[in-house]
């Protein structure tokens, strides 16, 4: 399990970042009391891998020259 810190740490952003997309309901997340938001490792990979999945097709080929 991440806490915002852990996972803000892991992805080299700020905790508010997180809080944001939290709020934005962008990253699947668990509420365990007002003020308690974890992040499960299997949560965290799937987005991890998406996300690896849209840059890699979004990216231009390499020109192998």
């Amino acid at each position: 399990m991440y806490t915002v810190k852990k996972l803000a740490e892991r992805w080299g952003v700020t905790p508010q970042t997180i809080y944001s997309l939290v709020k934005k309901d962008s990253i699947a997340h668990l509420r365990l009391g007002p003020k308690t938001i974890r992040f499960t490792e299997n949560q965290v990979e799937r987005l991890e891998n998406s996300l690896d999945s849209s840059l890699v097709k979004a990216s231009p080929p390499l020109n192998n020259e």
